[in-house]
């Protein structure tokens, strides 16, 4: 049992919006946004109330612009971590395409598939990154010289950031959260579901790689770069302080 005091404040995650008000009607709550596509799901059900949340929490721009879609206006923002210290390029990368094969399993299959069948990257290793310890990812991604990403419906996405933090290029789908890290100036974004688009993005890529590597080999740089610095862990810290600082002392 929770021995909560009526001035206790509760953090409520979207996915339980609807219901965890209810529990404590004493309580005033704030809204943890980490994904869109959740609270726009759970935002339309007969129970949710946005005049339940006191003020909004989001983790990136995507879950900002549902909040807003949900009225929610009292919305502040800290941002995600991606650890700069555990993922890190290892010089000279390989030939290896990695990815993750847990999401969107038969869109994976089929471009993997295709990629070997058509035999344009044959000079590559496929490797899929399941079942690892987070160190076993990273090892991973440093070695790989390219990433696929499979994002869908993500609030964020934090495999191809942590993949370009790596020095992979990173190939794939955003999942819509990814949009604010992921761009043609860091990485090779593809049409959510061209899975025709994705094998031929990954192909030229191979191929240009080949033949006059400068473009992509700053790409990743320039990724690399601009990942840790976005989404560092004193940025996330420095966030978190002062988003909960001012809460607690606003709702005190």
């Amino acid at each position: 049992r929770l021995d909560l005091a009526p001035a206790d404040v509760i953090v409520v995650p979207e996915f339980a919006s609807d219901w965890l008000p209810r529990v404590f009607p004493r309580n005033r709550c704030v809204l943890l946004v980490q994904n869109h596509h959740g609270a726009a799901r759970i935002g339309v059900l007969p129970a949710w109330q946005a005049s339940r949340f006191a003020a909004t929490i989001v983790i990136s721009r995507s879950c900002q612009e549902a909040a807003e879609v949900l009225g929610l206006s009292d919305i502040r923002f800290v941002p995600l971590c991606v650890d700069g210290d555990r993922f890190r390029a290892r010089e000279p990368k390989r030939n290896i395409i990695a990815y993750m094969p847990r999401k969107r399993p038969e869109e994976v299959k089929i471009v993997v598939e295709l990629l070997r069948r058509r035999g344009n990257v044959a000079g590559y290793e496929f490797r899929p990154i399941a079942g690892l310890t987070a160190d076993g990812v990273a090892e991973a991604m440093a070695d790989a010289r390219f990433f696929l990403s499979f994002s869908q419906r993500e609030g964020f996405g934090l495999p191809p950031a942590e993949a370009m933090a790596a020095g992979c290029i990173v190939i794939g789908f955003t999942g819509v959260g990814g949009d604010e890290f992921f761009d043609d100036e860091v990485g090779i974004p593809v049409a959510d579901g061209d899975i025709v688009g994705f094998v031929r993005s990954v192909e030229a890529a191979v191929r240009e790689h080949e033949t006059a590597p400068d473009r992509l080999e700053a790409m990743r740089r320039r990724a690399a770069a601009r990942t840790r610095d976005r989404y560092s862990r004193a940025g996330q810290r420095k966030a978190a302080l002062e988003v909960f600082g001012a809460l607690g002392r606003e709702l005190a």
